[in-house]
């Protein structure tokens, strides 16, 4: 028997269906293939180090945690590494600093009074975060990913800084399946002159929660979770990880702070290290859990111009991309997932709990 779930914070909506699970997939196997296995072709690899003239200009670099080593393969070439995170414009961005409108000539039946059409001006930057050619980010240490993730606030802090952008994001697309193009593990950033629709949405959703109850959505959530703990997968002092109510696709894993924050490019160094560490003990548990499936992550925070605000509460998602968007979820924005977030996140505490011996 399906349900039909409506997510506090975000207002979208899902239907569990775990009858779904059992359907047949003749394109199972093609999509297995399609997944990237580690290549020979650092020589061409823009990001490996010793090809950074195959890029533009870093914006930053992170020097490699003290007493850290490289691997032994690549200890063996003698290459002198300066950095361990590397940040870059996108050599091919979807938004820029410098855009001319392209359109000319409007049509008025094609853009009629009220419809904007402007350059596509933003910030689109890479974050390398390796020089090593690795895959994924759980083949770093907990020290590396640490960079990754003050990195992400860094740029996201110097993001906000800039005249003319509204929002910002950080988003990794782990794989093939989750729309990588290079396996060179590494995240993205972009930055908006606008407010995208979820956003503003889930913003004014959280506002209203707010006036109706003097709470944040996410903190009411949080208590909620913690007391009822089917979807709890695992606690520190400073993050919670849960599996939604109303989760998008299988296995899909929200990491909260605990304490009440809007904005992830303002928390303190210390946190941000400890959320990466969180992460990656998080991601190892999903790797294990489904066969190292390719996903998406991201941190939603609120606004650049929003102060601290009581009705937004930021976030890092996980989204394992096992299943695919079809006709329906385009046609509808509702989305059908084949595993209870109930199932999920049993699943993925056991693997998250410390184990005996």
């Amino acid at each position: 028997m399906s349900e039909l779930r409506k997510d506090p914070v975000t207002g979208h909506t899902v239907i569990v269906a775990e009858n779904r699970a059992a359907r047949p997939d003749e394109f199972a196997p093609l999509a297995q293939s399609q997944r990237f296995v580690a290549s020979d072709a650092r020589a061409t690899c823009p990001f490996c180090a010793g090809n950074e003239h195959l890029t533009p200009h870093s914006v930053a670099e992170y020097p490699r945690p003290s007493g850290e080593h490289p691997p032994r393969a690549e200890s063996a070439t003698n290459r002198d590494m300066s950095w361990q995170v590397r940040v870059v414009p996108n050599k091919y961005p979807a938004v820029d600093g410098g855009a001319e409108s392209a359109v000319a000539n409007r049509n008025p039946l094609l853009s009629p009074p009220g419809s904007e059409i402007s350059p596509g001006t933003g910030r689109h930057e890479v974050i390398v975060e390796s020089p090593h050619h690795l895959l994924r980010l759980t083949d770093l240490s907990d020290e590396q990913v640490a960079l990754v993730f003050r990195a992400y606030r860094d740029r996201l802090a110097a993001a906000a800084r800039e005249s003319g952008l509204a929002y910002g994001i950080v988003f990794k697309n782990q794989g093939p399946a989750a729309g990588a193009s290079l396996e060179h593990l590494h995240s993205q950033l972009m930055a908006l002159p606008f407010l995208p629709l979820d956003v503003a949405r889930e913003l004014q959703l959280g506002v209203e929660t707010h006036r109706r109850t003097g709470r944040c959505a996410m903190c009411a959530l949080l208590d909620h979770e913690l007391t009822a703990s089917q979807r709890i997968v695992a606690v520190t002092p400073d993050f919670v990880a849960l599996c939604p109510y109303a989760s998008r696709v299988p296995y899909e894993t929200w990491l909260v702070p605990s304490t009440h924050a809007s904005r992830f490019d303002s928390c303190s160094e210390n946190l941000a290290n400890r959320l990466a560490q969180f992460a990656r003990r998080l991601l190892i548990c999903l790797e294990t859990s489904m066969n190292r499936p390719d996903y998406n992550y991201l941190i939603r925070s609120a606004p650049f111009d929003t102060s601290p605000a009581d009705h937004y509460h930021w976030r890092m998602e996980v989204l394992p991309r096992t299943t695919r968007f079809a006709g329906f979820e385009w046609g509808s924005g509702c989305y059908i997932n084949p595993v209870a977030p109930e199932r999920a996140a049993a699943e993925l505490r056991v693997l998250a709990e410390p184990q005996s011996g």
